[in-house]
Formats: C-alpha cells, sequence, structure tokens
C-alpha cells in the first residue's frame, strides 16, 4: 500500500467545502464495484529500512550521556 497523504487533503477539503459531503451523506459510502487501479511501481527506488540504524544512533548517544560525568560549575 502506498500513503500518499490523501486523508489530509480528503479533510482539509471537507472543512472548506462541506456541500461536497451531502452526496455522501445521502447515499453513503461506496463499498461494492471493482477497485480503483493500483499505480505503477515498477519505477520506484528500492526501500530503506533504516529504523533500526536511528534506534542505534540514539542508544549510543543515550549511553555517551550516560557515562560522561556531570560538569561541576566553578561558582557552587
Amino acid at each position: 500500500m502506498v500513503h500518499c497523504g490523501f486523508e489530509g487533503t480528503a479533510v482539509i477539503d471537507s472543512i472548506r467545502h462541506p456541500q461536497k459531503l451531502i452526496p455522501l451523506a445521502l447515499r453513503g459510502v461506496k463499498t461494492d464495484g471493482p477497485f480503483a487501479k493500483d499505480i505503477d511501481t515498477s519505477k520506484q527506488r528500492p526501500a530503506e529500512f533504516v529504523f533500526s540504524r536511528h534506534v542505534e544512533h540514539k542508544l549510543a548517544e543515550v549511553r555517551a550521556a550516560k557515562t560522561r560525568p556531570e560538569r561541576l560549575d566553578a561558582a557552587e
């Protein structure tokens, strides 16, 4: 499934043009019939799974911050 941000656009459009929702309120949501054609994904770039790398970097930062001694100010 491809996420294109349509949901947010639909909400904004509904608020700006509430009259467009009248047919939906009268007839309801179409739940039968053929699906819309899928978009072509044959030329998309390969996915990069970088979440684990981000977690590793943040954990290293947290561990480094915990091992550093706290700085004492000379004024205290």
